[in-house]
């Protein structure tokens, strides 16, 4: 049975990741040399902004 400090740090591993995953979707909407729309990708990149943003400050909640 797990106790309660290993449920958050698991949650907290998984947003970390989820964060990166965020950092990613930012880094792929800079690239300009893929075919793809470059509204697509500024869309992509917003996503990408607002989720790294939004984590990062749950992420703050659980650091105190």
């Amino acid at each position: 049975m797990k106790s309660a400090t290993s449920i958050t740090s698991s949650k907290i591993e998984w947003l970390a990741s989820l964060r990166g995953l965020a950092a990613f979707l930012v880094f792929v909407s800079h690239l300009n040399n893929i075919s793809v729309n470059s509204q697509v990708l500024f869309i992509i990149g917003r996503m990408g902004v607002v989720a790294f943003f939004l984590i990062t400050g749950e992420l703050d909640l659980h650091s105190f």
